[in-house]
């Protein structure tokens, strides 16, 4: 059977679809440098040159997620605010995973987003995560417990033991990253250390559970066939994410997040550093299809992903994107 030729984010970018706008003149709207940059990059990004901005239907799943809380003995109130979110996530970015794994997923982004929210604010306790671990001492959080006493081992029932390492191990570097995020707030950033903002934001991000969970299988297959992307994909995945929230942070007024911080290390404007962090992430999506090529099952499986992820981020009302492209 022949190969269907891969359109790439090169190819797009050689016909001229991708243009860098941040040193066009300035104009009388601060904020439309912006908004051209990223009508732009969400052309260039998405095959279908659109996006819907429909949500998921998570009903079922939610339902699903309410009686694994109450299983877990987890405190709903202290999760709640996070459960529409966090099951949109499972069921917009894996909706053909089996049921009880979207649970799994959903719970486990329901403890990332508490421990970025409210753990952090007691970072003591982060600190002290990965020794308890280690000397099976009892964490002082209880969903901190639930996470490292069931949450964690779960993860070997549905992926190969390399994958489900590297799930976990994605999550002790995101705890690693939320403690280092509350110092670096107020630290000074030096150009000669260009590469650290994206130290901290790959850890801090939590990028590996979400890549390696897209490519689950019933038999818990090796992960030859797509593990020379994760680079890439990490990246991509805080990018993208770092991309389509500036919009709303920036209308927020908001100046320490990943964009500010390559701005300052790099010497340039944020919306100048906003702007080739899209073009650095075009390029890289451009090779990951590339090296997946010769997999046309993990291809689509992964072009696919990137359309809800893109679609999941342009739908959600958080971070404001229907009204930027829609111009409502």
């Amino acid at each position: 059977m022949g190969q269907t030729k891969v359109i790439t984010q090169s190819d797009r970018l050689s016909q001229g679809r991708y243009r860098s706008l941040s040193l066009r003149a300035a104009l009388p709207d601060p904020l439309e440098p912006v908004r051209a940059i990223l009508r732009n990059f969400v052309r260039c990004a998405s095959p279908e040159g659109s996006l819907n901005f429909d949500p998921p239907q998570t009903d079922e799943l939610q339902a699903e997620v309410l009686k694994e809380i109450k299983n877990l003995n987890i405190d709903l109130s202290s999760v709640q605010k996070w459960l529409t979110w966090s099951c949109q996530i499972a069921e917009g970015f894996y909706p053909y995973h089996p049921m009880d794994l979207k649970v799994l997923i959903t719970v486990w982004s329901l403890v990332i987003y508490y421990v970025d929210d409210n753990v952090s604010r007691t970072p003591e306790v982060l600190h002290a995560f990965q020794h308890n671990l280690l000397m099976g001492r009892p964490q002082p959080d209880p969903i901190l417990e639930c996470l490292s006493k069931v949450l964690m081992p779960r993860v070997w029932e549905y992926y190969h033991p390399l994958a489900a390492n590297a799930i976990c191990i994605g999550l002790y570097e995101f705890i690693q990253g939320t403690a280092l995020e509350s110092i670096t707030k107020t630290m000074k950033h030096h150009s000669s250390a260009p590469e650290f903002p994206n130290y901290v934001r790959l850890k801090a991000g939590a990028p590996a559970p979400y890549a390696y969970w897209l490519f689950y299988s019933p038999e818990r297959s090796d992960i030859t066939p797509y593990v020379q992307i994760m680079p890439d994909f990490l990246e991509i995945i805080n990018w993208i994410n770092d991309i389509l929230s500036f919009y709303k942070e920036e209308l927020d007024g908001e100046d320490d997040n990943f964009v500010h911080m390559r701005a300052k290390t790099s010497g340039k404007s944020a919306v100048a550093a906003l702007d080739q962090i899209c073009e650095e992430t075009l390029l890289r999506m451009d090779r990951i299809s590339k090296t997946l090529s010769e997999s046309p099952e993990h291809l689509t499986i992964y072009k696919e992903f990137m359309v809800r992820y893109l679609r999941f981020h342009t739908s959600t009302s958080r971070y404001r994107l229907k009204e930027l492209m829609t111009g409502n």
